[in-house]
């Protein structure tokens, strides 16, 4: 059961939520048209600075009545057990993922001496390009990647946004890392080479691959994270407009991108 693994993560403290009731806070909130509440305990703050895009980002109220929100939480259960919540934009077909973790992300772990997340196979300086970390962020990363790889291409047209690793670890800082999509997925691709040449018995395909699962543009995700900053810092507003013009500018220079919503007075 979800419960039971998320109190063995997480510890029994009445102050922390498993994610099997973090699942139900989210359903609740969503059915019931209202923003998410900060949850009990340490960790509510930390939970709740991480969701409320998903439910800040609405229409408005249909017929003065109901609020029509532009995301929704995928309902499973194999996701919900590692600890993985799921979220689709209606409109957009925008997947972003939030892995919550009892680890420090930032924490190095041993692998043959060496600091890349493949050590037990190749070396750091390698012929793959590899350059992933052998940090607990890094193997979360993977972990849903790999939960990911078998669930999203049963979702229909989508794309991949962002993904948050989120740690909620007793014992450290509520810290968490955000990882662009499309740098990650060339990185999946070497992983799943690398491990299948070591490996032969090894049934992995890489499905994002193979049913053409694309990463949103890196500098749209920017614009999302951009007008979060906004919302959290409203002084800084014209501080963080300067800097996203420049990178803006330069990014027109560079192929003709225009991004819809964004002015380039």
């Amino acid at each position: 059961m979800v419960k039971d693994r998320e109190e063995t993560l997480f510890g029994n403290s009445s102050r922390a939520k498993t994610t099997y009731r973090i699942v139900e806070d989210i359903k609740k909130a969503f059915e019931d048209k209202h923003d998410f509440v900060a949850l009990d305990g340490e960790y509510g703050p930390v939970l709740e600075k991480q969701l409320e895009k998903y439910f800040k980002e609405n229409d408005g109220y249909e017929d003065g009545k109901v609020k029509s929100y532009r995301w929704e939480l995928i309902d499973n259960e194999t996701l919900f057990n590692a600890n993985i919540l799921l979220f689709r934009n209606h409109t957009t077909g925008q997947l972003d993922v939030v892995t919550l973790t009892p680890f420090e992300v930032g924490t190095s772990i041993n692998i043959k001496g060496r600091t890349n997340l493949l050590g037990a196979y190749i070396k750091d300086l390698n012929n793959e390009n590899f350059t992933m970390e052998n940090n607990y962020g890094n193997i979360e990363a993977i972990r849903t990647m790999t939960l990911l790889n078998e669930i999203v291409p049963s979702l229909g047209d989508v794309e991949l946004g962002t993904m948050k690793i989120v740690s909620l670890s007793k014992m450290h800082q509520k810290s968490g890392r955000e990882i662009i999509m499309e740098q990650l997925l060339p990185q999946f691709e070497t992983i799943i080479k690398v491990v299948k040449s070591n490996n032969n018995d090894l049934d992995l395909e890489n499905n994002f691959k193979k049913h053409t699962i694309k990463a949103v543009d890196p500098v749209k995700v920017l614009v999302q994270s951009w007008r979060e900053a906004i919302q959290d810092h409203q002084r800084e507003t014209k501080e963080i407009q300067l800097t996203f013009k420049d990178l803006m500018v330069g990014k027109t220079e560079v192929d003709g991108t225009v991004v819809e919503g964004i002015e380039g007075t």
